[in-house]
């Protein structure tokens, strides 16, 4: 999983990376911050909820009793004041702990009021039933409610609020308490019914377990304590409606919200029939909280929740119920909640990363191995965080390692672009395909800003010239001599190609070859082989010309001869020249002793090959590389020009006296 270390040496593309992913981090914790990225965690956390095992079964507290479709065609909807009388009865008579009617009275049933003293007489007896009224939608509360509670200092001490706020269609939090207006425009604080019927179960279980209020706004429930729910928790991003940028589909969070942890495994259900008619076994609510509400679809009592689209609603406020029961008695811990620097941190650290691999991979597979290993490990942790009570952002965090990753992916694989191009048009019309494969594959290893970068390496170079040029081409017309020349050079020149070398110049009528560049040889058997390669190169350059001079005497242009000269040893390579007009060369002493070789007494004759077409001489450390390849004799040992010490010269035999596919 490592990148071309090269890329990340340059120091302008990590400060362009760096700024690259920070400005990711900027885009996306603004748009975190203006709440356009809430929708986004909130699927993600209904995913967490869903992957999330049951909690540990705890004792069976709640139960429900419902209005299914073969009751209310046998019973009618609403159910007629004197039936409900008789099912609260019958409820009672089990003695449970607290009864949550979920079902609104707004209107006696039967509209005459004939069945309402029944009804009233039951709320008054029993003071464990909580009814339900919806704060802001009925104003005043039913007369039903009113009559009931005329007993009591306020009626609202005595319901429970329906309400439960949304995120879009979506119901994730429960309330405890939440404002009421009065008619008169006072407010007062109005209690949900779960925790009503939470506080009705407590006050008989354990007395000495009642709310405890803290000066932070937090509330102590037994073995708890709970806090508010926040306008940044979690992964909410909830704004005033009158706030630029705020989303209204998500409803704020007033009065006392928590989370919903869907948790508790659905509650042991009897319908409303069976109840009436004494079908249920005794002790079935003893010690509960009992539930009445309507599951038939034809109500339309259904929420969506994380977990289901048509929840019904008592199904609900029977898991709210449990839920706070289980704070209470058993203490189980509601979600915790990063700080928002911690979060800032959380969200630029993968950012961070991203860019750092956007820029350290540039392997496609390997990119994209790496992208989905560390998706799996940003889920994994944000998954790991939430089954130890834990919510943090997960989609955002990976949204910016993703962005940042392609980003600068990206941008790496462009500047790489330039750089080839750069580089090719360098190398273009002086390399083999095979040599220009290699120059793709191995660019960064040798690629600096788009030019081959200054290095030290082994190379075999190699110097060609034409005996008596000067003296033929002053017999010639400039467009004959030209056309002769290039046709010279087109037979010979390809011949370096050919064998994996490199054109580095034309010189008038003189070619100057490479062996060994642009890509550095690390191995000896490497460097072995380009010498060999410029050795075989030569011997077919004087292949190349008995053929073309055979068509220049049937034209009757002149014949050529010429003389080449081959020397191996470390020499500096990069380009010399502007910005604008770049050339690729090699420096050293190597490339002056192979143009000695080849210029060596030029009046030199073979007595082995004394017309022949192509002399060439290679130097002792060249001859040394390839003295098992092809035939050579020992023509001189003497001090060339510029040299300071002795030079031993060999003359390789014709190429007919050389094996013709020599490894």
């Amino acid at each position: 999983m490592t990148r071309d270390t090269e890329i990340l040496r340059s120091r302008s593309i990590q400060v362009r990376g760096a700024l690259a992913s920070l400005c990711v981090f900027a885009l996306l914790w603004t748009l975190r911050s203006l709440g356009w990225l809430q929708p986004l965690e909130l699927a993600l956390y209904d995913q967490l909820i869903s992957l999330r095992a049951p909690a540990q079964p705890h004792p069976a507290r709640v139960a429900i009793v419902s209005l299914e479709e073969p009751d209310i065609r046998e019973l009618d909807y609403p159910l007629p004041d004197r039936t409900l009388a008789q099912l609260l009865r019958r409820i009672e008579a089990d003695q449970p702990r607290a009864i949550g009617i979920d079902l609104y009275r707004d209107l006696p049933e039967p509209r005459d009021g004939s069945g309402q003293p029944e009804l009233h007489s039951v709320l008054a007896e029993f003071d464990n039933i909580v009814p339900i009224f919806l704060p802001g939608s009925i104003e005043p509360p039913p007369a039903t409610l009113r009559l009931a509670a005329q007993q009591n200092a306020d009626w609202i001490d005595w319901v429970g609020s329906n309400e439960f706020p949304r995120d879009g269609k979506i119901t994730r939090r429960g309330l405890l308490y939440t404002e009421y207006k009065r008619p008169d425009g006072s407010s007062t604080q109005a209690t949900s019914l779960a925790m009503q019927l939470t506080l009705q179960f407590l006050a008989r279980q354990n007395p000495a377990i009642v709310p405890e209020p803290s000066p932070d706004g937090a509330l102590k429930l037994g073995a708890a304590i709970l806090h508010p729910l926040q306008p940044t928790d979690g992964a909410y991003q909830i704004r005033p409606a009158a706030s630029w940028g705020a989303r209204a589909d998500f409803a704020g969070t007033g009065g006392f919200q928590f989370l919903l942890d869907f948790r508790s495994p659905p509650p042991p259900t009897l319908r409303v029939a069976d109840v009436l008619a004494g079908r249920f076994a005794k002790g079935s609510f003893r010690d509960k909280v009992v539930l009445l509400g309507v599951r038939a679809p034809s109500v339309r009592d259904q929420i969506a929740t994380p977990l289901r689209s048509d929840l019904p609603g008592v199904e609900l406020h029977a898991s709210a119920v449990n839920q706070l029961l289980a704070t209470a008695l058993d203490g189980t811990q509601p979600l915790r909640f990063w700080s928002t620097p911690a979060e800032f941190c959380w969200l630029l650290g993968f950012t961070l990363l991203g860019g750092l691999l956007g820029l350290a991979v540039c392997n496609m597979t390997r990119f994209l191995i790496v992208l989905a290993f560390f998706t799996s490990l940003i889920l994994g942790i944000t998954y790991w965080l939430f089954l130890h009570n834990l919510w943090v952002p997960g989609a955002t965090p990976l949204l910016g390692f993703l962005l940042a990753a392609i980003t600068l992916d990206s941008f790496v694989a462009g500047s790489e672009r330039q750089a080839r191009r750069q580089l090719f048009s360098i190398f273009a019309r002086n390399v083999s395909p095979q040599v220009a494969s290699a120059l793709v594959a191995q660019s960064d290893a040798f690629a600096d800003g788009g030019r081959p970068r200054s290095q030290k390496l082994t190379a075999t170079i190699l110097f060609t010239d034409l005996e008596g040029f000067s003296t033929v081409s002053e017999g010639m017309e400039p467009a004959v001599l030209m056309d002769w020349l290039n046709e010279l050079m087109e037979a010979t020149a390809k011949e370096v190609e050919t064998n994996g070398g490199v054109i580095l110049k034309y010189i008038g009528d003189a070619i100057m070859g490479a062996f060994g560049v642009p890509v550095p040889r690390s191995h000896p058997s490497e460097i072995a082989n380009d010498a060999a390669n410029a050795v075989r190169a030569a011997l077919r350059m004087g292949d190349a010309i008995t053929t073309v001079n055979t068509r220049f005497v049937a034209r009757g242009l002149p014949p050529v001869r010429m003389r080449i000269g081959i020397f191996t040893g470390d020499l500096v390579a990069g380009c010399l020249g502007a910005a604008s007009r770049l050339e690729y060369t090699v420096i050293g002493d190597v490339v002056n002793t192979a143009a000695r070789l080849e210029s060596w007494n030029k009046d030199y004759k073979d007595t082995l090959d004394p017309v022949g077409n192509c002399r060439i001489l290679i130097g002792e450390s060249t001859h040394a590389l390839v003295k098992d390849i092809f035939r050579s004799k020992p023509v001189a040992t003497v001090e060339l020009k510029g040299k300071e010490h002795s030079t031993s010269i060999y003359r390789v035999l014709p190429a007919s006296s050389n094996p013709p596919n020599s490894p």
